[in-house]
Formats: C-alpha cells, sequence, structure tokens
C-alpha cells in the first residue's frame, strides 16, 4: 500500500506574507522543504534558535540544505528567519532528543 501525503504551508501569520513570497520565493521554498529535514513545524521567536541549530546540525552531520551557485554552504541565520515568523508546514515537530536520535542513526552513531 503507497500513503502520499502533500507537503502544505500556511502563511496567513506572516506579516506581510504575500510580498515576502514574492520577493522571495527561494527563502519561502528552502524553509519549506527544510522543516520536513529539521522537523520543526513552524516558525515561532521561541524556535528561531532551535531552527538555526538543527538546519547547522543537519548540514555539519548530513549536508547543507542550501548551496550557494558555487556550491559553498548559505548559513540561514535568526535574522533571516524572523521575518517568517507565523509560517507553518504540515510537518510534525519532534523534540530535540527525537531529532538528536536521528541525526545520530543517520550517522552511525
Amino acid at each position: 500500500m503507497e500513503v502520499k501525503m502533500s507537503l502544505d504551508w500556511n502563511g496567513k501569520d506572516v506579516p506581510d506574507f504575500d510580498r515576502k513570497a514574492q520577493e522571495n520565493p527561494a527563502m519561502l521554498n528552502c524553509l519549506i522543504w527544510a522543516s520536513l529535514s529539521i522537523g520543526i513545524g513552524e516558525i515561532t521567536e521561541k524556535n528561531l534558535k532551535e531552527w538555526v541549530y538543527r538546519l547547522r546540525r543537519f548540514a555539519f552531520e548530513e549536508q547543507p540544505l542550501i548551496i550557494r551557485r558555487d556550491e559553498t554552504p548559505y548559513e540561514i541565520t535568526e535574522e533571516m528567519l524572523r521575518p517568517w515568523i507565523g509560517l507553518r508546514i504540515n510537518v510534525t515537530s519532534i523534540t530535540n532528543a527525537e531529532f538528536d536520535a536521528i541525526m545520530r542513526k543517520r550517522t552511525n552513531r
């Protein structure tokens, strides 16, 4: 049996979402897909540091989620995430302990 699920997002709580999404669609796309890799389903003021931590750890232990044209990693900072506070993605959020266990398994530790 094959189960399919769409990856959906909602920007209604992001101030000036339409403008941001039009001006920087690559960042929106990256954040949506990154949420799946790091296990966080929304961006809030409270979890900005956790977003950055998990993105950095994923890049270090797996591979960078964003790469520039010259193939160097592109690091997302809290300041870059802050304008997207309120973005929600239909990804099940996992605890830091669960994320750690997943990363340890992926890297054979």
